[in-house]
């Protein structure tokens, strides 16, 4: 009695073939986990025919499109039955015999044995302290991944809903892991950590799967504070760098980035695309972003912008330990600026942070308070007699010495004012407020000199709507006579 292949699938019987037959091979193998047990065992048939293309298409293999296609059901090869899915079929098309024969490979793998392990799950966390400005105290940021993998098509299958051999694993995957994942998630605790302990933010997560082996991922991440502590939705890192140069003049630099957390509450289950059919893509969850940038506005109000007088005071040296303290002691040294000489604030509301630098140094306050660094330079030379010797030699008691006037200089008063301010939006391109040049010549006309005759020898101003710069330079000549 010749042998004979039947093939059916959830709608009944396929084919049933026992003429010139392909050559029928089995091979069973195992997959072991590390510590030698058998994970699953499973079976794969190979036929290997040959198709006359010159005959009738009797001899032509009717698993063809079946093989093509992974489709699922029972394979009976003479008494023995075979419950699995159809693999591949391959076709020597490119080297055809000169007879016309096809030479051609199908196969069918069983699925797993169903009494072995059908998980293989893995699982790592971990924890980090991120760096942080003391004043805020420290954040915490976890990381959790996991996989399930190695997971094919059971017999136990409902090959109605997934016929794919691949996604099923995956479907088995995502119910391995979003079963973990909801176990993690209680009233209680997030993945262990008491929800009355800690604030959670920022949570951002992923999930995807591998459409060859099934292997289905999560990937979580968050960050975390001290309840009641710092339960705030920002975070700050920030620096304060204090310096003195050569010249001993000191420098303060207070600067930092501002994050704004985003908040929410961990979902309950893992995100997914009709699972019960096996249509999946990655897809991610995790806290709606759109509240970072007003919470790191909320940071940046409880940024001050200011020092104390005495904040580098312990900069300088004690007396007694340079030379210079002799004719500069530190009790004279210049005041630092309470208020800064530069400030930067950059705002990114896209990823909601907020980076912010102030400067402070002992340069002086601006003498225009709008000004962008200014200065002011003041020469005054002194009204004088001039004056000579007259000497009469050749006496015995020696020579007569007679002061004689004959000319007399007029003082000299010259004051040079020099400024950089900002441009101002409201006007045109090329403007300048006339109320600044008004303080500036209050300024500089409160330095006339307190005499009995004062002219004005040279009045000069130099803008330059460019750079926003003003040169404004007065001298005055004046004497103390009354004529």
């Amino acid at each position: 009695m010749a042998l004979n292949i039947k093939f059916s699938d959830k709608y009944g019987e396929v084919f049933s073939w026992d003429d010139n037959l392909p050559l029928i091979s089995e091979s069973t193998a195992e997959s072991h986990e590390s510590d030698s047990q058998v994970y699953y065992q499973y079976s794969t048939i190979t036929f290997d025919g040959v198709y006359d293309q010159n005959n009738t298409c009797s001899d032509f293999p009717p698993f063809y499109s079946l093989a093509s296609n992974g489709t699922t059901g029972v394979l009976e090869i003479g008494a023995s039955s075979y419950s699995g899915y159809w693999t591949g079929f391959t076709a020597d098309s490119e080297e055809i015999r000169w007879n016309g024969k096809i030479p051609y490979t199908a196969t069918f793998t069983t699925f797993p044995d169903q009494d072995k392990k059908i998980y293989d799950g893995n699982y790592t966390s971990t924890l980090e302290t991120l760096p942080y400005d003391p004043q805020y105290g420290p954040a915490y940021k976890v990381t959790v991944d996991a996989s399930s993998a190695g997971l094919l098509l059971s017999s136990k299958d409902d090959t109605d809903l997934c016929n794919n051999v691949s996604l099923s694993g995956a479907r088995r995957g995502y119910t391995d892991l979003n079963s973990w994942y909801s176990d993690n998630i209680t009233a209680d605790s997030y993945f262990g950590y008491s929800r009355s302990a800690y604030e959670f933010y920022d949570l951002q997560g992923s999930t995807s799967f591998d459409d060859l082996t099934g292997e289905f991922a999560v990937n979580l991440s968050w960050v975390m504070r001290t309840f009641n502590n710092y339960d705030t939705p920002y975070y700050i890192i920030g620096n304060y760098a204090k310096s003195v140069d050569a010249n001993m003049k000191r420098k303060i630099e207070k600067q930092g980035t501002i994050y704004g957390f985003s908040t929410g509450v961990f979902p309950a289950s893992l995100p997914f695309i009709n699972i019960d059919g096996c249509k999946f893509r990655s897809s991610s969850l995790g806290f709606a972003t759109d509240m970072k940038y007003k919470h790191a506005l909320m940071g940046l109000d409880t940024i001050s912008d200011t020092i104390e007088d005495t904040a580098t005071q312990d900069l300088l040296p004690e007396d007694s330990e340079w030379h210079g303290g002799q004719f500069f002691p530190k009790a004279n040294a210049p005041s630092m600026s309470t208020n800064p000489a530069q400030s930067e604030i950059g705002y990114n509301p896209y990823a909601g942070t907020i980076n912010y630098s102030y400067t402070f140094d002992d340069q002086p306050e601006s003498l225009i308070s709008s000004a962008i660094v200014d200065s002011l330079t003041v020469r005054d030379k002194k009204p004088k007699y001039k004056t000579e010797l007259i000497s009469v030699i050749g006496r015995r008691h020696g020579p007569i010495v007679r002061t004689s006037t004959f000319d007399y200089d007029v003082g000299v008063k010259t004051v040079t004012y020099e400024g950089v301010f900002p441009r101002e939006t409201t006007l045109k391109k090329y403007s300048f407020r006339q109320s600044i040049i008004n303080q500036i010549d209050n300024e500089l006309n409160s330095y006339v000199p307190t005499a009995d005759n004062v002219s004005v020898a040279e009045n000069t101003q130099n803008l330059n709507l460019t750079t926003n710069k003003v040169t404004r330079t007065i001298t005055w000549n004046y004497s103390d006579c009354s004529s």
